[in-house]
Formats: structure tokens, C-alpha cells, sequence
């Protein structure tokens, strides 16, 4: 229990002191995604933070027919981690996953005349969040995470990743021809 308390202010900390460093550099920019992973007991708990222009081309409420389909598509894929994680070492199971698409995704049907006019009117810089929980036997042998989110989402440039264990923590910065995330990092 301990461990786990030190792990999670752990993270916290290297959390906020790279959230505040990419702010710096990233704050919300098109083609840049943020993902934060902790590896604690037999857990994976993966977030991904997303401008919405990276995964629909849009940042404002789906109103078309074009947009809602995007939409669509997008939870679609965010819904099939299979899709996007591939998990070197040890075998690990969804146990629980959360996609929010509600800063793009319209609740009430509008006329579309009326919903034009209002995306002119705002400023918006929507994000869509995903977060994957798993459960993963032999974990001690997980050696390595591999991303495939370029694949299904061609705006994606690069991923800011930041991971932490009970025993190490680090950062990578992922694109289409370097997705891997590796958790063996030797501190030497």
C-alpha cells in the first residue's frame, strides 16, 4: 500500500512538472498528442489527451452529417484498444475504458444553418480524452508498449508519453516510425 502512494505522488509530480514543460512548448497544438501510463501492481492505466483536429478535423460540435460520421469513426477507433496497444511481455486485459468525445459530440440536434453561424462565433480548442485500465498477467515481464495510434489517425504527428512504474519512470516522444514505448530504461 505504501508503495502505491509513493508511486501515485511519483507520477503526480513527474506529471506536472512535464504537463507544465509541454505547455511551454505544446499547448494544444494540431498534430501533437499528449498519454500518461502507470504500470502499479498488476495494472496498466493508459490516458490519452488529444486535440480533436487530430482525430476528426474538426474542434467544434458535429452538426453534419460529414462531421458526425467522423465523430463515429473516431470513437469507433478509440473504443478498440486491440487497435491501437500492443503490450511486449506479458499478456494484458481490458478491464475498463472511458472515451469522451463530448466537446465534439452534439447531445441535441440543431439546424444547421443556425449551428455554421455559431462555429464562426467560437474559439474552440476541443480534446478528446481515452483511458484504457488492464489487468496484466506476469507483469514484471512487460518490457514493452507499441502505439499504433498514426496508423489510425494519419493527423497524429507525434505522442508526448510520459510512464512511470514502481521502480522507474520516463518520457518518450512517439511518431509514425518510432511507436514504441520501452519500459526497460537502464538508469546507469
Amino acid at each position: 500500500m505504501k508503495k502505491s502512494i509513493i508511486v501515485t505522488i511519483a507520477l503526480f509530480c513527474f506529471m506536472s512538472l512535464m504537463k507544465s514543460h509541454a505547455i511551454e512548448h505544446t499547448s494544444h497544438v494540431h498534430g501533437l498528442a499528449e498519454m500518461a501510463i502507470v504500470i502499479e501492481n498488476d495494472r496498466v492505466n493508459i490516458e490519452i489527451k488529444s486535440p480533436a483536429m487530430n482525430l476528426v478535423g474538426f474542434e467544434h460540435k458535429a452538426i453534419t452529417q460529414k462531421h458526425i460520421a467522423a465523430v463515429n469513426t473516431a470513437e469507433l477507433l478509440l473504443s478498440n484498444p486491440k487497435k491501437i496497444f500492443s503490450f511486449a511481455g506479458a499478456h494484458c486485459q481490458l478491464i475498463n475504458k472511458s472515451i469522451d468525445l463530448s466537446p465534439i459530440k452534439e447531445e441535441h440536434h440543431h439546424v444547421e444553418k443556425e449551428h455554421k453561424k455559431s462555429i464562426h462565433k467560437q474559439d474552440n480548442h476541443s480534446e478528446v480524452t481515452a483511458y484504457y485500465d488492464y489487468h496484466c498477467e506476469k507483469k514484471s515481464a512487460l518490457s514493452a508498449i507499441t502505439v499504433t495510434l498514426f496508423d489510425l489517425f494519419p493527423s497524429l504527428q507525434k505522442t508526448y508519453v510520459m510512464w512511470a512504474t514502481e521502480t522507474q519512470q520516463g518520457a518518450i516522444t512517439l511518431s509514425a516510425t518510432n511507436n514504441v514505448i520501452n519500459l526497460r530504461v537502464n538508469h546507469e
